[in-house]
């Protein structure tokens, strides 16, 4: 069983810590092994951090089905952006905006794999529409 207390340093998550939180929250994207698995979850701005400025490029790609499966993720991004430097924040608002471009070319066919359960406009809000924007003009 999971801890309450959540984990808020950064330099605290591996490679492999980083891909067994992945794996809990319905992101199999990269294999993780058992010994990774943690006894407490990160906050959620600290995953997107360490995720955004990971040296492994899968796990920075994992922000794309992070974004599409788990769309709760969403609501800490803007204040995330602001405080990562400026390489892992271009990294996270181009990897959002992916998930958001995505999200609404392929909305039919997420819904028939359970993915979508509610429209783009619902899913990803109005913030995260002007952070892909602006994204976009970069």
């Amino acid at each position: 069983m999971m801890d309450t207390e959540i984990i808020r340093d950064p330099g605290s998550l591996s490679d492999g810590m980083l891909a067994a939180e992945l794996d809990r929250l319905g992101i199999p994207f990269v294999d993780a092994g058992d010994g990774d698995r943690l006894q407490r979850q990160p906050a959620p701005e600290l995953l997107l951090t360490a995720l955004a400025t990971s040296g492994e490029a899968r796990l920075r790609m994992a922000l794309i089905p992070l974004f599409l499966m788990r769309p709760d993720f969403v609501w800490p991004l803007a204040q995330t952006i602001n405080d990562l430097p400026g390489p892992a924040r271009v990294t996270l608002m181009c990897y959002y905006t992916a998930a958001v471009l995505l999200q609404r070319k392929y909305t039919q066919r997420l819904n028939r794999l359970g993915v979508a359960q509610k429209p783009p406009n619902e899913r990803l809000t109005s913030g995260g529409r002007a952070l892909a924007r602006t994204c976009l003009i970069l």
